[in-house]
């Protein structure tokens, strides 16, 4: 008994140094070098966090957290700070914020093609010296002018026209004449029809005609002015003007109102 305790001490004795030797070993190996994310995540593919971290969903994004990391504060804290970009205790997580935040590309749209804006010739004037005639764009009013007087017709209007004067057993208020002063005209007729798209005038515009009803009319687009020797008219979303060069007097007729200076 006595010669066998002896060699139970030493037993004990040699063994105990190589427990004390590999133990440091076994404590290492959390830090076993992840270089980066692709490395981490082959281990673990839903990234390492330390104990009680909260993934921080792409930085507040509308993505659903990643809450399957691997919990491991001590492996967490061996590794590479750049491994968790968001500071969220969560290195590279996946499903949520990774060690390379990705970025959203907008799509390259091609675009669309300009088609080049038809030259317009806004506030052209065209001269007719001899006179001439024509439509409105809303083929409401026709005028028709010779060298040094003109008529507007209009077929709708909602103004209040002056009282028929008496003396005028036809049609009074929906035409306005121009000779040296303007005022309505006490008409049988109607100018409605007038407008040939021959006249010399309209064919040097090189515009299309507008058909009203079932005829071809020679039409003056908005801010275009048509001039005869002393008459010029000009055709607005807002009405007809039409003055005598001489006199300077004139009208203004539209659907809602009339002016006659």
């Amino acid at each position: 008994m006595s010669r066998a305790l002896p060699l139970l001490v030493a037993a004990a004795a040699a063994a105990a140094p190589l427990v004390a030797a590999t133990a440091p070993a076994a404590e290492a190996a959390p830090t076993a070098a992840y270089r980066n994310c692709a490395q981490l995540n082959r281990v673990y593919p839903h990234g390492v966090g330390k104990k009680g971290a909260v993934d921080k969903a792409n930085g507040g994004h509308k993505a659903h957290p990643v809450r399957n990391f691997k919990v491991d504060t001590r492996l967490y804290n061996s590794l590479s700070k750049s491994l968790d970009r968001d500071r969220d205790g969560i290195a590279c997580e996946k499903g949520g914020s990774s060690s390379t935040p990705t970025k959203k590309t907008p799509s390259k749209k091609t675009p669309a093609k300009k088609t080049p804006a038809k030259t317009t010739s806004k506030g052209r004037a065209v001269s007719s010296p001899t006179g001439f005639a024509f439509v409105t764009p809303s083929s409401n009013i026709t005028c028709v002018a010779g060298p040094s007087d003109v008529r507007c017709d209009i077929l709708d209007r909602t103004y209040r026209a002056p009282r028929n004067p008496g003396w005028c057993d036809l049609d009074y208020g929906s035409a306005l004449g121009l000779r040296r002063t303007a005022s309505f005209v006490c008409a049988g007729d109607t100018a409605f029809g007038t407008a040939s798209p021959r006249q010399n005038w309209f064919l040097k515009t090189g515009l299309k005609p507008l058909n009203v009803y079932g005829e071809q009319q020679a039409v003056l687009p908005y801010d275009w002015t048509v001039k005869s020797t002393q008459i010029a008219c000009t055709s607005t979303t807002k009405g007809v003007t039409c003055t005598n060069s001489t006199t300077r007097h004139g009208f203004t007729i539209s659907k809602a109102a009339y002016k006659v200076f």
